[in-house]
């Protein structure tokens, strides 16, 4: 049985390409960053707005809660 898996294995080794190959990227930008090269060429200034911040509303909650339970929930031990 070992003998068969080393046979396996040497052919597995064999087929195997071992000289290095550049493969090219053909990714594309996405749309949201193509919609800001078109508004920069286009002279258009960046829009920000405050919906970012409703991102870091549930993590200030947590930290928050995690601090009064930690540091002014706790009874003292007698």
């Amino acid at each position: 049985m070992w003998r068969l898996i080393m046979y396996f294995y040497c052919l597995l080794l064999a087929g195997c390409k071992i000289s290095p190959v550049i493969i090219p990227d053909s990714t594309e930008d996405s749309a949201m960053l193509l919609k800001i090269k078109n508004d920069i060429k286009n002279g258009k200034g960046l829009e920000t707005g405050y919906g970012w911040i409703l991102w870091y509303i549930p993590v200030l909650l947590i930290v928050l809660s995690w601090g009064y339970k930690e540091f002014f929930g706790k009874k003292p031990k007698d």
